[in-house]
């Protein structure tokens, strides 16, 4: 059996970042989907029954290791990245806080990611509020 030249195999590889941007879109969409059948579980009250654990879990693990792994694809710079970190995390926290049983260690967690989504806002209310006093020029002095 004749192996391809090296210049054919590369050429027949998926680029890696194709298959990641693959990867994110799919997660991206499971967990819109998972978003809606979490809804749909609470309209609808034959489905009650299930165990709301996991379905409340999904959509939040879903679009939060999606988020973070988008991160190596668009490359921010480190301070982006550890913004987009911290929004990540909060997902993901919110996510696994969802899979525990009431008790401290959730309610602590729960904690967190409320932390996390107010500095998050707190950032970017920093960043967006326009300054308390508009710089002037000095004044001229009078000759």
């Amino acid at each position: 059996m004749k192996s391809l030249p090296a210049r054919q195999r590369s050429q027949s590889r998926v680029p890696l970042r194709s298959v990641l941007s693959l990867v994110v879109g799919v997660l991206a969409g499971a967990a819109v989907v998972a978003g809606g059948v979490l809804v749909a579980v609470r309209l609808l009250p034959h489905l009650g029954g299930m165990n709301d654990q996991p379905i409340s879990a999904a959509p939040l693990l879903l679009i939060g290791v999606a988020y973070l792994a988008l991160q190596i694809l668009v490359r921010p710079g480190l301070h982006e990245f550890l913004r987009r970190l911290l929004v990540a995390s909060a997902f993901i926290i919110w996510g696994i806080d969802q899979l525990l049983p009431p008790s401290p260690v959730a309610g602590t967690l729960g904690d967190l990611v409320i932390l996390l989504y107010v500095v998050d806002l707190a950032l970017i209310v920093k960043e967006q509020l326009p300054p308390f006093f508009e710089p002037t020029a000095p004044p001229i002095p009078n000759r």
